[in-house]
């Protein structure tokens, strides 16, 4: 864990201090130190656990927050039991492109149809380096957060599929590719897919409105650019709108749980920022459990993605 004063103004990494070993709270010059937890998420619950025992009462948990369902809970009896503040990370929460479509489906006065979100990206190195991940809890946790803030979150399983990564001798079950099927109350699709082997980097979300218009968002692929871009295309599937926009949601993402930390602190009761609480995770974790135990077979991808339902990554076949 890299514990970082949180009173730091100085912007060079000589003012960064990482410790082998997780110091006291009380150890800092202010009783708001903020703890960010980034290791693998097996570990979540039990390094929260040793950070509220060492008086930490600000902590800023990576996706996906937890493991299960049973973790979850035992989180949340951690959080109320030490009166702490535990945020989960919710990137997307926080783009000008998520923003900007919000805003342009309200006005259109549309109905959401479905929505699919795709995130692919060469991710081989790191996967044959570890044994026990899931392509589930990569980059779709992040996916599932963004579905749920333009849908709601009662959404509902319907099928999922993994494909195992196979790199010469080396095999990681399920570290391919992988892709979550859902459906909300008011019967509108989503559809999540994710490839860690892909030669491309892409980070892309498409809302499919009751007009037959589609907006389309091209998020960040990395520190590189800070810049999304909004598209539109016509009910007759032509572009009326292609306009890039300044961009950078991890950095408001922590911005904005920093200001909620500081006014905690001084005794004030702000709102969760948008996608933080553990009761919004809860529902990620759920969901992402159902979807592991549905994606039993690699045989049932592969069906998937060939009968027709699904084509380019999860876009509806017409």
């Amino acid at each position: 864990m890299n514990i970082v004063d949180p009173v730091i103004s100085i912007r060079s990494s000589e003012a960064i201090v990482i410790h082998d070993k997780l110091m006291r709270s009380d150890d800092f010059t202010v009783s708001s130190a903020v703890i960010h937890i980034c290791t693998p998420p097996s570990m979540h619950l039990e390094h929260v656990r040793d950070a509220l025992r060492a008086g930490y009462r600000y902590i800023i948990l990576e996706k996906p927050m937890v493991m299960s369902k049973a973790e979850a809970h035992e989180l949340l009896d951690l959080q109320q039991t030490y009166d702490a503040h535990i945020l989960v990370v919710a990137v997307w929460a926080y783009s000008s492109v998520v923003e900007h479509i919000q805003k342009a489906i309200i006005a259109s006065g549309c109905r959401i149809l479905g929505v699919d979100v795709v995130h692919n990206k060469p991710r081989l190195t790191r996967s044959l380096q570890r044994e026990g991940e899931h392509v589930f809890d990569v980059e779709l946790p992040h996916q599932l957060s963004l579905a749920m803030l333009l849908l709601g979150e009662s959404l509902s399983v319907v099928e999922a599929g993994t494909r195992s990564l196979h790199v010469g001798d080396e095999v990681r079950p399920s570290m391919k590719s992988g892709y979550i099927v859902l459906e909300s109350n008011n019967s509108q699709a989503v559809c999540l897919t994710s490839d860690l082997t892909s030669p491309i980097r892409e980070r892309r979300f498409s809302v499919r409105l009751s007009s037959d218009a589609v907006y389309h968002g091209y998020l960040p692929v990395s520190s590189d650019d800070s810049y999304s871009q909004f598209e539109v295309h016509d009910a007759c599937g032509r572009r009326s709108d292609l306009r890039p926009l300044e961009d950078d949601p991890l950095t408001n993402c922590l911005k904005a749980y920093y200001r909620y930390f500081s006014a905690c602190a001084k005794g004030e009761t702000p709102p969760l920022p948008p996608g933080s609480s553990i009761q919004f995770n809860q529902r990620i974790v759920d969901l992402l459990e159902q979807a592991r135990i549905e994606a039993a077979s690699e045989r049932q991808f592969s069906k998937s993605l060939t009968d027709g339902r699904y084509e380019d990554g999860g876009k509806k076949a017409s």
